[in-house]
C-alpha cells in the first residue's frame, strides 16, 4: 500500500492516481505483477539456458545408463529384474559423485588458467554428476518384474525415452515447466504480501494493518472526493478529511429527503 501511494501520489503520476482511486487493491496487484514480471524475465533469461542444458543431459544420461546396463546384464547368467537397473543407476550416480571429488583434488594440486567462458573439469564433472543423481533419485519402481532379455529391454526403454523427448523440444518442455513454476510462485508471493483487502469507506484508501485484525486503519487518507463523494446539498466535491468533524456533519442524502 505504501509503495502504491508513493508511486502514484508522491511521484505525481496522475494517470496512476486515477487507477489508485478507482480500485486501490487492483492497483497494488498491478504494481506487484509488473515488478514480478521484470524479475521473472531476468531469472528466465539467466537460468533457462542452464536448465535446458541440464534436462538434455538428464535425457542423455538416462539413455546411456540403460544401454550400458543392458549390455552388462545380458552377459549375466542369473535372473534379471527391473530393480537391477535401478541399482545400476544408483551405482553410476555414486561413481559420478566420486569423480567430482577426484576432479576437485586434481584441480587443487594442478591449477591452470582457464580461457574466458571455458568450463572447468570440476564444473563438467558436477554437471554430469547432477544428471546422474537426478536420474537415480527419480527412478521409479512400479513393479519389480523379471526381464528376460536385458539388451532388448534397454533398447525398448531408450526408444520410449527418445519418443517422449521428441514430443516436445527440451527448450519447449523446460519453458513450460518454468512458466508454470513462476506462476505458482507469483500466486504464493502475492498471497503473502497483498495485505488486508479492506479500504476506507470514505476515501477508498487501503488498510495497511498487518496480521490478523478486526479494526482497520490506513496511513494515507485522501479527500473523500477521490472516491467519488460530494456534498449532498451543495453537490460540491467533499474536500474534508475522512475523520474530520466537517465531514461527519456534512449533508448526506438522507438529510436532503
Amino acid at each position: 500500500a505504501e509503495r502504491a501511494y508513493q508511486h502514484a501520489f508522491v511521484e505525481r503520476q496522475w494517470l496512476e492516481v486515477l487507477e489508485y482511486c478507482y480500485d486501490v487493491n487492483a492497483y497494488v496487484r498491478k504494481i506487484f505483477h509488473n515488478l514480478f514480471a521484470q524479475r521473472k524475465a531476468t531469472v528466465v533469461r539467466e537460468k533457462k539456458p542452464k536448465l535446458v542444458e541440464q534436462v538434455a543431459g538428464i535425457f542423455d544420461a538416462l539413455v546411456n545408463m540403460a544401454l550400458q546396463w543392458g549390455r552388462q546384464a545380458s552377459k549375466s547368467h542369473r535372473q534379471i529384474r527391473v530393480s537391477d537397473l535401478q541399482q545400476f543407476v544408483a551405482r553410476e550416480a555414486a561413481q559420478k559423485a566420486a569423480e567430482v571429488e577426484a576432479a576437485k583434488i586434481q584441480a587443487a594440486h594442478n591449477p591452470r588458467r582457464r580461457e574466458p567462458g571455458e568450463e572447468s573439469p570440476v564444473d563438467k564433472a558436477q554437471a554430469l554428476a547432477l544428471c546422474f543423481r537426478v536420474v537415480s533419485d527419480r527412478f521409479p519402481i512400479t513393479a519389480d518384474f523379471i526381464v528376460d532379455d536385458a539388451a532388448k529391454f534397454a533398447e525398448a526403454f531408450t526408444r520410449k525415452v527418445a519418443s517422449i523427448r521428441s514430443e516436445r523440444s527440451v527448450e519447449e518442455r523446460v519453458g513450460a515447466m518454468v512458466e508454470r513454476a513462476m506462476m505458482d510462485q507469483e500466486a504464493e508471493v502475492w498471497n503473502l504480501i497483498k495485505g488486508c483487502q479492506s479500504s476506507c469507506p470514505c476515501c477508498g484508501s487501503k488498510c495497511d494493518v498487518l496480521g490478523d485484525h478486526s479494526t482497520h486503519s490506513c496511513t494515507h487518507h485522501l479527500f473523500p472526493a477521490f472516491n467519488g463523494w460530494r456534498n449532498a446539498q451543495t453537490k460540491e466535491a467533499t474536500l474534508d478529511a475522512c475523520k474530520s468533524k466537517q465531514n461527519r456533519s456534512a449533508a448526506k442524502r438522507s438529510d436532503c429527503g
